[in-house]
């Protein structure tokens, strides 16, 4: 993230003008010069008397200093003190308007913005998520009023596959209690709250000594799940399973179903399952339109169980080559890097009855950075590994629900983005929500106008130049977008000529941030990194605070003016 700083379009205007006012002054200086000599010289001709050297070289001497006196009038000395007690004032007023300025030239590149690209999450909205809506299995959906009651209306054949839900949000979590409020991710808190409306003790839920994790795949914004292994101990009835939770994006969990729980109990009494074709496809998906037409983050939760035998031979099985593959590559890698200069080769070598395995030479007279190959991994490092995931979930889930979640626009925002419009700055909303749930809340928040175009990450990042440059200027909303689509969007916008400012909060968002002319990073919820790498810090995550930065930025080019107009 360290990249050679810029000038700021206010720089580049004063070095304009003090290069245009060195050189009017450099010609007016040059023009009196010429005048006045002339006139010496005539007047003196005309006197018809021959004045001494000590006289003429007087004359020229004051001819001079009147001419650099005329270069140094016209140069505004005092305008750089003017330019820093005006920033200095305005990151001040900033300040008490919650915005907390990193970087002094921020505020007058504030000025110039003419594009603004924000997240969604905790900037255009209140970032206090809830689940107001939801299906449980295939066919029971439920609505806010409804989630105290759902375990006493279901069937009880569907009891198990409640608990399911309840243990995927409890157990398949990063967020944690502190204090008297839960600390993590929104959507994972939302889904705590949720479970506890039912009733389900989350501390409980965890400490359950017959449901112990194994191994926890964190929240990837590339993949855009989780995912967690637990260990179900057998007993009273229950089959011993390895149980991998899935939770995410409903549409992305979904594609990696096989099935979708039904509340018609089987024989076993643990829910049925209905196969997920094509039809049932259709079905789920519906749901979630539904919801993202409302607004709603759809989040499915699914599983997957594993005989202790399929577990084993999972990790024992051609799973384990592909990790050690990745494992040997990695090392070479390593050593690669500690040992710059010793380059690794395939040896050319004819002989038939060789072995097929590529043998490596060095290309200098240096030791080979081969070194000793890694021992088989165990099967903890296999189930580490994130091949290991890909495997765990790339078939055979059984999707047990779909909940949506309600994350309601801050007061003022469509007042905020209506200013900033009509001020000439153009909105863009940047967001990892599909398309469906993108636009509803850029609609809403004004963002989405007529003839404006909405994209995902996954498109926007496969357009030639020639697209992107036809796009651009029309792009409105970026959806399912990743930290990398942010930061291309970004270089694009500026390649363009536009002054681009941008909101983040995560580690990931660190490089856009840096690459923007304006970073804002979000105060309660951003990464150190984010902070870091950002040129103001918006101390309450309100996107009305972009608004007043551009009202105090315009406020340091308008006492400029005023000051040179006084000046000149």
């Amino acid at each position: 993230m360290r990249t050679d700083s810029e000038e700021t379009p206010l720089q580049q205007k004063l070095s304009d003008l003090a290069e245009s006012i060195a050189k009017l002054g450099a010609a007016a200086a040059l023009l009196q010069f010429c005048v006045l000599l002339i006139k010496y010289v005539i007047t003196t001709v005309a006197s018809r008397e021959a004045p001494s050297a000590e006289t003429v070289a007087t004359h020229l001497l004051q001819i001079l200093i009147n001419s650099i006196t005329v270069i140094v009038v016209a140069v505004p000395e005092g305008l750089p003190l003017a330019v820093t007690l005006a920033l200095a004032y305005a990151t001040t007023q900033m300040l008490k308007d919650r915005n907390l300025v990193r970087v002094l030239s921020a505020c007058e590149t504030m000025a110039g913005a003419t594009t603004i690209c924000s997240d969604k999450t905790g900037t255009l909205t209140e970032n206090k998520m809830t689940v107001v809506a939801g299906t449980v299995g295939r066919t029971h959906p439920f609505e806010a009023d409804d989630i105290p009651t759902l375990p006493t209306v279901i069937p009880p054949s569907a009891a198990p596959l409640l608990k399911s839900l309840a243990q995927n949000a409890a157990q398949n979590s990063s967020a944690f209690f502190f204090e008297t409020n839960y600390v993590g991710s929104t959507t994972e808190v939302a889904l705590l709250h949720f479970i506890e409306q039912m009733k389900f003790s989350v501390p409980d839920l965890r400490a359950d000594p017959t449901s112990k994790i194994v191994q926890i795949f964190p929240f990837s914004s590339e993949r855009k799940l989780m995912a967690t292994v637990v260990h179900l101990e057998g007993g009273e009835g229950r089959k011993e399973v390895y149980r991998v939770y899935v939770k995410g994006a409903a549409e992305i969990v979904l594609k990696l179903c096989s099935g979708v729980a039904d509340l018609a109990g089987d024989e076993d009494g643990e829910g049925a399952v209905v196969a997920l074709d094509a039809r049932e496809m259709r079905h789920m998906g519906d749901v979630v339109v539904r919801y993202a037409e409302r607004s709603l983050r759809a989040i499915a939760l699914a599983h997957r169980d594993l005989t202790p035998a399929e577990f084993t031979s999972l990790l024992s099985g051609p799973l384990q080559t592909r990790v050690a593959t990745a494992l040997e590559e990695e090392h070479l890698a390593s050593r690669r890097a500690e040992e710059p200069d010793v380059l690794l080769v395939a040896s050319d070598s004819d002989d038939e009855n060789s072995s097929h395995k590529p043998h490596y030479h060095p290309a200098s007279d240096a030791a080979p950075a081969r070194g000793p190959a890694p021992p088989t991994p165990t099967a903890a490092q296999v189930l580490a590994h994130p091949i290991a995931m890909e495997e765990l979930i790339s078939s055979n889930l059984i999707c047990d629900g779909i909940v949506g979640i309600e994350d309601p626009l801050r007061e003022g925002v469509l007042e905020a983005v209506k200013s900033c419009q009509r001020a000439g700055i153009v909105v863009r909303m940047v967001t990892g929500d599909n398309l469906t749930t993108a636009r509803s809340i850029a609609a809403k928040a004004g963002i989405l106008t007529r003839g404006g175009v909405i994209m995902e990450g996954s498109k926007f990042r496969k357009l030639s130049h020639e697209e992107l440059d036809a796009v651009l200027p029309r792009l409105q909303v970026l959806a399912r977008s990743s930290p990398t689509d942010k930061m291309l969007l970004v270089g694009e916008l500026k390649a363009a000529g536009h002054t681009v400012a941008v909101t983040g909060d995560g580690t990931n968002d660190g490089p856009a941030l840096k690459l923007a002319d304006v970073g804002f990073s979000m105060g309660l919820c951003g990464t150190e990194v984010a902070k870091e790498a950002s040129s103001i810090i918006l101390m309450d995550d309100d996107f009305a605070g972009i608004v007043k930065a551009v009202l105090w930025g315009r406020g340091v080019n308008d006492s400029v003016k005023k000051f040179l107009q006084f000046q000149l």
